[in-house]
């Protein structure tokens, strides 16, 4: 969890996806952006648009594909 405490704008967060080794932080990445929604209209379409739900999604299947 110590990841969240780093990030400092979405930029950062899409950069540092692939660097995650647990589900953990993932997990709290999605909420991250699902709960940032409803303070900053158009976060979800951002995320979507970076393909950053793509990445979270993708980067999950493979650690967990992997244990």
């Amino acid at each position: 969890m110590n990841y969240l405490k780093k990030i400092g704008s979405v930029s950062e967060i899409v950069h540092g996806i692939n660097d995650v080794e647990d589900t953990d932080t993932l997990r709290a990445l999605l909420t991250y952006f699902v709960r940032q929604e409803r303070f900053c209209d158009g976060l979800w379409a951002k995320a979507v648009e970076d393909k950053i739900f793509l990445q979270i999604l993708l980067k999950l299947r493979e650690l967990t594909d992997s244990e």
